[in-house]
């Protein structure tokens, strides 16, 4: 409230002068910039040792020196082509900016190198390395296009009458200087106004520091504060409308920094990652219908999934297709069909994402076991030309009864 009354007051002071000096109608516009940019400053909020933008008027956290909070927008680095970068005259130490063009990302000047490096860009896959090239001839510089022409001017509008003048009103207290430091926003503590931590010289802001470098439009100056950039939900982040190129957000559903580019959301860094692809190891207890599949223990897993095929390119049939097993290193897979090879490979899986495939494991199942009674037609049995005796039943063919030996002995 007492924002609000100095401003009025200020409002009052201003019309007092201006009829007291008979200033011009056309002076107005220059009051109203005045009481528009006072009331811009009463929605910064600020705290004993740091700056926060925001509309709820909460403060700072106590670790920023500018905190920055939002739930539907994120924070614009300035945007420049590379030709631009290269043009700033004597970048300050750390200065960061977003490289639209050529390589493209988030780049920081390093004075003890003397060189802009590239701090955050999109990140694709390694490839493989290729020889070394010869270095090229330098190309032609291509010439600039021409200048458009200037489209006609438009006719000026008749100036209205001038409006008969009000009388002057009664003339206001003068309020108090409140700052005295030149180029400071100001500020309320409660009861009057006060310089903030805000510099403004029309050209750079500083935060925190009264001599913002010239390379900068935002200079945040602080030796135990961090910055803390607007941290949105994944859905908050998918609501955003039209979001601009490079714009930054830190995702609290992922724990990851994002920004903007090639139209969709790319990872900046993440604090969660999926786990390595586990190593499948050979399986034991193979049976006629079973066997127990194994692998090693993958780091940070919360889970395998298995897959099962009668096909080493796993394009036949599914035995086990991605079955979730748990967080074990054996599985038990049944079912299957004797003296018949088997693939299996499993991945690694937490709520960060999966692995790729491990490697695959072959086996065979055993032969099937005649036990019990079996009754048999002449049909059902075979023999081969060492005088064995074979059984077919139910899909299995197994040795069972010698009763020839050419050799001449009988039986065994």
């Amino acid at each position: 409230m007492t924002n609000y009354l100095t401003i009025l007051k200020i409002i009052y002071y201003f019309r007092g002068v201006k009829r007291s000096l008979k200033i011009p109608d056309m002076s107005k516009k220059t009051i109203l910039f005045v009481v528009f940019f006072l009331l811009i400053s009463v929605y910064f909020g600020y705290g004993q040792q740091g700056v926060s933008i925001n509309i709820a008027g909460t403060p700072p956290d106590n670790s920023a020196m500018l905190d920055v909070s939002s739930s539907s927008k994120g924070i614009l680095i300035p945007r420049m082509t590379s030709a631009q970068k290269m043009a700033i005259a004597s970048p300050a130490n750390g200065l960061l900016i977003y490289q639209t063009d050529n390589i493209i990302g988030f780049w920081y000047y390093d004075a003890t190198i003397s060189a802009w490096v590239q701090a955050m860009g999109i990140v694709g896959p390694t490839g493989p390395t290729g020889a070394n090239g010869a270095t090229g001839s330098q190309g032609t510089t291509g010439a600039a296009g021409t200048t458009g022409t200037a489209g006609p001017t438009g006719t000026t509008g008749a100036i209205g009458a001038t409006g008969p003048s009000g009388a002057d009103g009664v003339t206001g207290a003068t309020g108090p200087i409140g700052c005295a430091s030149a180029n400071y926003v100001i500020k309320s503590n409660g009861s009057s106004a006060t310089c903030s931590q805000i510099f403004d010289n029309g050209t750079n802001v500083g935060i925190n520091t009264g001599t913002p470098d010239v390379t900068a439009g935002l200079d945040v100056s602080s030796n135990d504060k961090g910055m803390l950039i607007p941290r949105l939900t994944t859905t908050q982040r998918n609501a955003i409308v039209t979001p601009a190129q490079s714009l930054l957000i830190y995702n609290i559903t992922t724990k990851c920094f994002e920004f903007w580019e090639n139209g969709a959301w790319q990872d900046l860094y993440c604090a969660c990652s999926a786990p390595p692809a586990p190593t499948a190891i050979a399986a034991t207890s193979v049976g006629g219908t079973s066997f127990n599949a194994n692998w090693n223990v993958s780091a940070g897993a919360t889970g395998y999934y298995l897959d099962v095929n009668t096909n080493a390119t796993f394009t036949g049939t599914w035995i086990l297709n991605s079955q979730n097993v748990g967080n074990v290193t054996t599985y038990n897979v049944v079912g299957l069909t004797c003296n018949t090879p088997y693939y299996y490979r499993v991945r690694a899986f937490n709520s960060c994402g999966t692995s790729s495939n491990s490697n695959t494991i072959t086996l065979t199942t055993s032969a099937c076991a005649l036990s019990g009674t079996v009754s048999i037609s002449h049909t059902d049995i075979d023999v081969d030309n060492a005088g064995r005796l074979y059984v077919a039943r139910g899909g299995c063919t197994a040795p069972a009864l010698r009763f020839y030996d050419p050799s001449g002995s009988f039986p065994k």
